[in-house]
């Protein structure tokens, strides 16, 4: 059961882009970075968000790189 206030949706995915917070599986940050790739979401949005991970250590470097260019993809319709 959710806490008060938080709504819970399910779907399947990958287990290696799954994680465990507070006893729930959420999906990993990469995973929701991922799919907000897919989104209407602001480039500049995307941008602090995937810099605020890695400057936490939630995803590398190279991730950030990765990301960046499924994002330039996704601009040119590929």
């Amino acid at each position: 059961m959710a806490p008060p206030g938080v709504q819970l949706h399910t779907n399947e995915i990958p287990v290696a882009d799954q994680q465990t917070q507070h006893g729930f599986q959420v999906t990993s940050v990469l995973r929701t970075l991922q799919d907000m790739v897919g989104t209407d979401l602001s480039p500049e949005l995307l941008d602090q968000a995937t810099m605020q991970a890695v400057e936490r250590g939630l995803i590398s470097a190279a991730q950030s790189r990765w990301l960046a260019k499924s994002f330039e993809r996704k601009k040119r319709g590929e």
